[in-house]
């Protein structure tokens, strides 16, 4: 990819990816929600607490 921003997120989020390629397997698109599918791939949340991720 030429953008730096989207090259940083995609070599960050290796497991998100990972995910996300399982997910395509099984969802249309690999998301269940439209909203949630931005490239390179959309990022998988393991937990969270309180109102921050």
């Amino acid at each position: 990819m030429n953008d730096p921003w989207i090259d940083a997120y995609a070599s960050s989020t290796s497991t998100s990816k990972r995910l996300f390629e399982r997910a395509q397997r099984a969802l249309p698109a690999g998301v269940s929600y439209s909203i949630r599918d931005f490239a390179p791939h959309p990022f998988y949340v393991d937990r969270a607490e309180g109102c921050r991720l």
